[in-house]
């Protein structure tokens, strides 16, 4: 049985690096200690 989100997104058993393709970290992470704070 698949796994949704409440809003009815598929929620996978594992997410890697190939689940975020197109996103770049150095760009959209940040620094530790600087908004946005992700870490």
């Amino acid at each position: 049985m698949a796994r949704e989100s409440e809003s009815g997104l598929p929620i996978e058993p594992v997410y890697g690096p190939e689940s975020l393709e197109g996103w770049d970290p150095a760009e959209k992470l940040g620094e530790p200690g600087a908004y946005p704070f992700t870490r």
